[in-house]
């Protein structure tokens, strides 16, 4: 390899480390929202100025959004990034008009409780579109091992670990390797392990060795079925 394709390789490594694989998806969504109402509002969206920030703040403010801050960061990362200056006036515009949008909003609500033994019981047999096929075993995989959405959506069967163990009838006890923050995409940091529960239907083993073969015979004919999805949808993607 000569010097130039190192230096290539090691920028497009430098850049790729710049953001979490498991963040793109947002970062591209907060991206595209002032565009879109740009386009509809019949002006370019950047450069921003003042009025323009005023405008955005407005506009999430009026939808209640909780995460206005992110958008407003967004805008401001693509502002400069366009080779524009960001000036004292639209910084000192950024911050009030978050504070104008965050007003009288409170705190986040919170879901009600549910009962893990009730989801093991449903009726539900399969999920559809872009959510995982064996839903209900999903649901309470991420119950157990308190999964957030994103790390739901892109485990892998490599992540999953079997020990043998002298209780339970399943015999096994079940560990997760999964991310301790969004600095740890590779999920090295954090193991988690959950034993048999039987005869209760809601046993974590239980679900997760369903999921678990359910997951290798929807990957038998991947390149490398260690990096499919443990919680594929009907067509084996991962979920979304």
């Amino acid at each position: 390899m000569n010097k130039v394709s190192k230096v290539k390789k090691a920028m497009q490594a430098y850049e790729l480390g710049k953001f979490a694989t498991s963040s793109q998806k947002v970062k591209q969504s907060l991206s595209r929202w002032w565009p879109a109402r740009a386009a509809l509002l019949g002006c370019e969206p950047y450069p921003l100025n003042v009025e323009k920030l005023k405008i955005a703040g407005a506009l999430l403010k009026q939808g209640r959004y909780r995460s206005a801050g992110g958008y407003l960061s967004a805008m401001r990362r693509e502002h400069v990034v366009s080779g524009a200056a960001w000036t004292e006036a639209m910084e000192l515009e950024r911050k009030d008009g978050l504070r104008s949008c965050l007003r009288g909003m409170g705190p986040s609500a919170q879901c009600s409780a549910f009962s893990l033994k009730e989801v093991a019981e449903c009726k539900v047999l399969e999920g559809t579109g872009c959510a995982p096929f064996m839903i209900k075993e999903a649901v309470l995989l991420a119950c157990w091992w308190a999964l957030r959405e994103i790390e739901a959506g892109t485990i892998r069967i490599k992540q999953v670990d079997w020990q043998a163990a002298a209780e339970g009838e399943c015999g096994l006890t079940c560990s997760l390797t999964l991310p301790v923050s969004k600095a740890d995409p590779m999920a090295l940091g954090k193991v988690r392990t959950h034993g048999c529960s039987c005869p209760s239907p809601a046993c974590p083993v239980k679900a997760a060795r369903a999921l678990w073969a359910h997951a290798q015979a929807a990957a038998v004919m991947a390149e490398d079925p260690g990096s499919a999805p443990l919680l594929p949808t009907s067509s084996g993607a991962f979920p979304a």
